[in-house]
């Protein structure tokens, strides 16, 4: 079930009606409380998938997201290089849709603290991410997730979300 989370003058939602594509859009300035809410979420899905045994691939629509503080950054850095090692074999990928040549040099940043961040593709648009997150899937011979078409994809309603 898809939830959001605001706080600070900013959202996150995690959308998980697609999984084994596991998307988060998130708006505004996120500070350490809207990360570590996503973190515990996503962390608590990304759980259940390894323990069924099934790879998935990540999309993080940062496009209307706005440049973190430095301790968001430092935390996301450590954050992703202390998830369990396992979870890599089952990761296909991870993209993160940038607009903002800042927020590019902002992943790249943390990509120099943190191994497992280095990993993370950019994508230009959600539609982009999504088409290779679908290629990804192709390619490992994982079923699409029925109803996810790259063109049309919209964050669910606000009726839709659960909030935190």
């Amino acid at each position: 079930m898809p939830k959001s989370f605001s706080a600070g003058g900013a959202t996150v939602i995690i959308d998980d009606r697609y999984a084994p594509v596991l998307i988060s859009i998130w708006r505004g300035r996120s500070e350490l409380e809207n990360v570590k809410w996503h973190w515990a979420e996503h962390n608590a899905i990304i759980e259940e998938l390894v323990r069924r045994g099934q790879r998935f691939v990540l999309v993080s629509d940062a496009s209307d997201a706005e440049r973190p503080s430095p301790t968001v950054r430092k935390f996301f850095a450590d954050s992703s290089d202390a998830s369990p090692k396992e979870w890599a074999d089952f990761t296909l990928a991870n993209y993160v849709v940038f607009t903002s040549a800042v927020m590019r040099g902002t992943l790249t940043a943390i990509s120099w603290v943190s191994e497992r961040a280095a990993r993370i593709k950019t994508a230009a648009s959600v539609q982009e991410a999504i088409e290779r997150a679908l290629a990804d899937l192709d390619a490992a011979g994982i079923p699409r997730p029925a109803g996810l078409d790259p063109a049309n994809y919209r964050p669910p309603p606000a009726e839709h979300l659960a909030s935190q």
